[in-house]
């Protein structure tokens, strides 16, 4: 058996689907239209915007409180996990994107989620695709067209990112051009540890669950290593196909250090850890929360939720990727905590 991830980490980075929203528009790359997704009470609008990134049209939500007071709002921008993902970052049947964006309207907090790049248009080649092409550009563009918009407070402007989006996180943070900074990043479910050594934790319990005996693991084990250490030696050339991805974006990925980036930086983070994830684990969390103590900015904050799985969605038992497929939603306590700190953030 052959392994660099398992489909966890790395679903096919290049898929393309070809199915965006269309946008029109009234603010400025914005649709006309204002549609209320829930009634009665209205406690959130959402709107149909557009912005360009790195040539493309990137088409998303701004999903904005419904109340009596029309004023500028905090808003947090969303940035999703590897692989070809929607602006709701749909996984199965559920929407962990728009939970969140609809739980953090009612609590008073605008936001922008928008389709990935990897559903919207199909690389030349692989010798473009990069975590810049794949996130960053976009995100950057995202965060940009954001500060624009009349409805938000551009001086309080955060940045969500979840899996991949989380790991990216502080890099965001630091290339960001503006010379607004950022008020806050929130980390969900971000990797951690060197070495992409979740995998090998993603490879024990998945086969585990399958009945593998412990000889069988520590042959895949081994196997991650081997290939691990060809990417990292440039031993592979750069363009080779691994699961759906070329050999220097895995080294891209291998190469990123979100905890020491996270201890660098100077804007406040929250890190946020479901304990029945199977694709990050505690020990990357712990990582985290040490950069964090490192550091010592106020406002940090670091938090385990021992019944969440890698969307932030509670699991009886014992939880796997099979559990993606079981309708839920966004833990409460999860959007309570976000809302909380940005909200105290916020006022600073």
């Amino acid at each position: 058996m052959r392994w660099l991830s398992t489909a966890l980490l790395l679903p096919a980075v290049v898929a393309a689907a070809h199915h965006a929203r269309p946008s029109g528009g009234a603010i400025p790359g914005a649709s006309s239209s204002l549609s209320v997704r829930v009634t009665p009470p209205q406690t959130y609008a959402e709107q149909d915007v557009s912005f360009v990134g790195a040539g493309l049209t990137i088409p998303g939500t701004l999903c904005l409180p419904v109340d009596s007071a029309a004023r500028k709002r905090p808003l947090v921008v969303m940035v999703q996990g590897s692989g070809p993902h929607d602006r709701d970052e749909t996984i199965g049947p559920n929407k962990p994107f728009s939970d969140l964006a609809h739980g953090l309207a009612k609590r008073g907090i605008a936001t922008l989620r928008y389709d990935k790049r990897t559903i919207l248009e199909r690389p030349s080649g692989p010798e473009v695709i990069t975590l810049k092409w794949e996130v960053e550009d976009d995100a950057l563009a995202a965060l940009d067209f954001a500060r624009k918009l009349p409805q938000a407070d551009s001086d309080r402007l955060f940045i969500l990112g979840h899996s991949l989006g989380a790991m990216l996180a502080p890099y965001l943070a630091e290339h960001d051009p503006s010379s607004e900074p950022l008020r806050g990043i929130i980390m969900m479910a971000a990797a951690s540890r060197p070495h992409l050594a979740m995998v090998d934790d993603q490879i024990r319990v998945l086969m585990k669950q399958q009945g593998a005996t412990d000889a069988g693991i520590a042959a895949a084990l081994e196997e991650q290593h081997r290939i691990v250490h060809d990417i990292e030696s440039g031993n592979m050339p750069p363009n080779q196909m691994l699961q759906g991805a070329p050999v220097h974006y895995m080294r891209e990925l291998i190469m990123l250090d979100p905890a020491g980036e996270l201890e660098r930086r100077k804007t406040p983070a929250l890190v946020l850890q479901g304990g029945k994830d199977v694709q990050v684990f505690e020990p990357d969390f712990e990582l985290l929360k040490e950069a964090l103590r490192r550091r010592n900015i106020a406002g940090d904050e670091a938090k385990l939720f021992p019944s969440l799985n890698h969307l932030f969605m509670n699991v009886d038992g014992e939880s796997s990727v099979a559990t993606y497929q079981t309708p839920g939603h966004v833990a409460p306590e999860v959007v309570d905590t976000i809302a909380a700190w940005v909200k105290a953030r916020a006022e600073w």
